[in-house]
């Protein structure tokens, strides 16, 4: 029981050291949308946002991982979240059934909310079919956006693609 105890302190010590190197803006705000996560992890990103760096954090809560991109100032911009195939909205289900890669299998859903609007909730759907592999990108309204190729290190990889989503919801003025 004692080295148990001691393990869970450690691995909250490290969470905690980890979130040290950025803003303390970032890390209240994380904790604040997600107070049972426990940050894994936290990369400052190129800066993007009118000059404002980036954060990269990634969380663990429970079984579930989960990256959100959040500037200095504790604006969350993106959530990347691993779900199953059954929390996929049906309009977007509908969306994979019609589109040419319906016969191909579901390997890996991601769920991105961007700016922490739910009508902003993209999909990315990792198919696979023999050997082939391609990642499906669904728009709120369940059309497919995109076919690409997958990443060989997915987690965290996606940030372009989110960059790409956010500019298409809020265009430059």
């Amino acid at each position: 029981m004692l080295q148990r105890t001691l393990i869970v302190a450690m691995l909250w010590l490290t969470s905690d050291a980890l979130a040290a190197d950025a803003p303390t803006e970032v890390t209240d705000a994380v904790k604040k949308k997600y107070p049972d996560a426990r940050i894994v992890s936290v990369k400052q990103e190129k800066e993007r946002n009118k000059g404002k760096p980036i954060y990269y954090v990634s969380l663990e809560r429970g079984k579930e991982e989960m990256d959100v991109d959040v500037d200095a100032d504790g604006k969350i911009f993106s959530e990347e979240t691993n779900v199953e195939v059954s929390a996929v909205p049906e309009h977007v289900q509908k969306g994979l059934k019609n589109c040419p890669y319906a016969d191909w299998t579901v390997k890996r859903v991601e769920r991105i909310i961007l700016g922490e609007k739910e009508d902003t909730t993209h999909f990315e759907i990792l198919v696979q079919k023999g050997k082939q592999q391609k990642e499906l990108v669904f728009a709120p309204d369940g059309k497919m956006e995109k076919v690409e190729a997958p990443k060989k290190n997915h987690r965290g990889l996606a940030k372009k693609e989110v960059e790409q989503m956010e500019a298409k919801e809020h265009p430059p003025k």
